[in-house]
């Protein structure tokens, strides 16, 4: 597997793996948020995205073994909406991003090739 191949399968793989609780916030946060397209996502906003990919995934890496050693099923499902709820705080505090607009670029750097490049482009740049 090339570098390329491993990043972004790392991207998609980091994004997509709290994307579901995130976007489920993001909607009962404002129902009425205009759906972005890849054309509204700025240089800014893809550096501002990939800073809250990073701190998703501190999140993940924090949560994950505890949420996987837990037995008693109440105790990691209160884990589960600790790390949610970290998430979403790792999101906000991120400079030029909402959890909309993070859970937004998700969804369309998956249909997008050149948006998911330019995201792979900026972790890339991260990673030197």
């Amino acid at each position: 597997m090339t570098f390329k191949t491993t990043l972004a399968a790392t991207t998609t793989a980091v994004a997509l793996a709290f994307a579901g609780p995130v976007a489920v916030m993001a909607q009962d946060e404002d129902q009425a948020a205009k759906k972005m397209e890849a054309s509204d996502v700025t240089d800014a906003k893809v550096s501002a995205f990939v800073e809250a990919l990073v701190a998703v995934d501190a999140v993940r890496k924090d949560f994950a073994p505890k949420i996987e050693a837990e037995q008693d099923e109440e105790a990691k499902q209160e884990l589960v909406n600790e790390a949610n709820a970290a998430i979403v705080d790792a999101v906000d505090t991120t400079e030029g991003m909402t959890v909309d607009e993070y859970t937004s670029i998700v969804e369309l750097a998956q249909a997008d090739q050149a948006l998911n490049q330019k995201i792979m482009d900026e972790i890339k740049t991260l990673k030197e």
